[in-house]
């Protein structure tokens, strides 16, 4: 074998690798990024139900405060922190 096969062959291997990295690269990357998608979405759903929840939480029990004369006013404040921080 020549030394300039030799060399081509080495080349041409590098090229190989490199180009195996950079799927292996690209790859990662691109499941990063839909993990952080999906991470995202769910994050966004569960805000969305938990805010459903308090702000009917909350509706139901002024309702239930109109109907029995009691207050919650302290638990709806403390409800409506809830929604604040969680929106």
């Amino acid at each position: 074998m020549s030394q300039g096969n030799r060399v081509t062959q080495r080349s041409q291997l590098q090229e190989f690798v490199m180009a195996r990295i950079q799927c292996k690269i690209s790859d990662h990357l691109e499941g990063t990024t839909s993990h952080k998608s999906q991470n995202q979405e769910d994050t966004m759903q569960l805000k969305q139900v938990a805010y459903s929840t308090l702000t009917s939480n909350s509706n139901n029990d002024e309702r239930l405060s109109r109907k029995y004369g009691k207050d919650h006013r302290a638990q709806d404040r403390s409800q409506q922190n809830l929604i604040n921080t969680i929106v």
